[in-house]
């Protein structure tokens, strides 16, 4: 719940981010950034951190999922990556190439 919290609190500080998740949240966290839209949001997102995110049911929203086994850094580390993107629109963002996930 603290993590939840965490990530909550600092997608509340990114400009034009919006948090859609109520106070009472469980361990997912679901947010939108208006300028961008879900798919190419979830896209640079998982060119910069590696999360559980989704598509919330109506395709309006991101939904993060934290679970116990995440860090405070690991929080930290999505919510900057989200805070870079924001200031960018999706023609303006620099690109990056997607993360590579090693077994």
């Amino acid at each position: 719940a603290s993590l939840a919290t965490r990530l909550a609190v600092g997608l509340e500080h990114i400009s034009g981010v919006q948090t859609l998740t109520p106070e009472a949240r469980a361990a997912t966290v679901c947010f939108r950034l208006p300028t961008w839209p879900t798919d190419q949001l979830l896209e640079e997102l998982r060119r910069r951190v590696f999360a559980i995110i989704s598509a919330t049911p109506n395709g309006n929203g991101v939904r993060a999922s934290v679970a116990w086994f995440n860090t405070e850094e690991e929080i930290d580390r999505f919510v900057s990556a989200l805070s870079e993107i924001a200031a960018y629109s999706p023609e303006t963002l620099p690109r990056r190439k997607m993360l590579e996930v090693l077994d």
